[in-house]
């Protein structure tokens, strides 16, 4: 901090002369310690915002995750109640990207296309939407990285890596379960219960 000098003035009040002083005039600045400890907490302060940021957009996507495999679970009832089938069997791997029918199920009238079962589209459309705010993309062999499908004619499953929790998946079966489960849709995953040719969530 600076002091100005104190300045004396000489004062006349009536007959009286008087010496008089100006006041103490401080000036302050920042030192370098006062800026450095300023710089780390709002540094230290960004982070946390920034943190709490990050948190809330992974919770926002595993919340469509969740959505997005709801919808795969109502369309398979009502696709199993137009096509009388889940389909042919398909092996525990990561969903396939274009083509429809081989994503999840096989359309029984036209397993080449799938385009009868106007379920099978919707139901596709799910699934990429839940791969993308997985943090998932389509990998060189047409599959959605973040997932795993599989089913039999009686049964199916399908699991999503969460956004959050990455060593977590949300799986959703045609039982009707809806859950978290243990495992990584984008690794060598495994379904908990095995059901027949197929697996199931619980």
């Amino acid at each position: 901090m600076n002091h100005e000098p104190l300045k004396n003035k000489i004062q006349k009040t009536g007959n009286t002369w008087s010496m008089i002083h100006d006041s103490c005039f401080v000036s302050a600045g920042f030192t370098v310690l006062e800026l450095l400890i300023t710089v780390a907490i709002i540094g230290v302060l960004a982070s946390i915002i920034l943190a709490s940021v990050s948190t809330s957009r992974a919770r926002a996507s595993d919340k469509k995750i969740l959505e997005d495999l709801n919808t795969v679970r109502n369309e398979a009832q009502l696709y199993l109640d137009s096509a009388g089938s889940f389909g042919p069997n398909t092996a525990n791997a990561k969903c396939s990207a274009g083509g429809v029918s081989a994503t999840l199920f096989a359309d029984m009238t036209n397993p080449s296309t799938g385009s009868t079962n106007p379920h099978i589209a919707k139901i596709n459309s799910a699934i990429a939407s839940a791969n993308a705010e997985s943090g998932g993309s389509v990998n060189v062999n047409g599959k959605y990285s973040n997932t795993r499908c599989v089913n039999s004619p009686t049964t199916w499953a399908i699991a999503v890596r969460l956004k959050e929790d990455t060593t977590s998946s949300w799986c959703v079966d045609s039982n009707n379960v809806s859950k978290k489960v243990s495992g990584d849709a984008s690794a060598a995953f495994t379904f908990p219960v095995a059901a027949g040719f197929g697996s199931l969530c619980q």
